[in-house]
């Protein structure tokens, strides 16, 4: 671990400090339980972004695709069953 040094107003050091008191941990406990929630927010927000990415790929090849739709012919007796039982004739 190591040490680091930041700069803020006095009074918002102080009003922090007594919050974390008040909660039962000290200020440096306090900011590491904020730095990990922030490391992991913005983490979640990059998967985000993945996932979006990943959605908007899909959503291209399936528009792409030839159509699938169930309101076609049925090719065989067997299909037009399915077909007319799940609603597609």
């Amino acid at each position: 671990m190591r040490n680091i040094t930041f700069t803020a107003d006095d009074t918002l050091i102080d009003q922090a400090r007594n919050l974390a008191r008040s909660q039962g941990v000290s200020l440096n406990d306090a900011f590491r339980l904020w730095l990990r929630r922030y490391v992991a927010e913005n983490s979640s927000g990059d998967k985000q972004q993945q996932m979006r990415a990943l959605l908007d790929q899909i959503t291209e090849g399936v528009q792409a695709a030839p159509d699938l739709s169930l309101h076609r012919q049925p090719e065989n007796e067997r299909e037009q069953r399915m077909l007319a039982r799940f609603g597609g004739v």
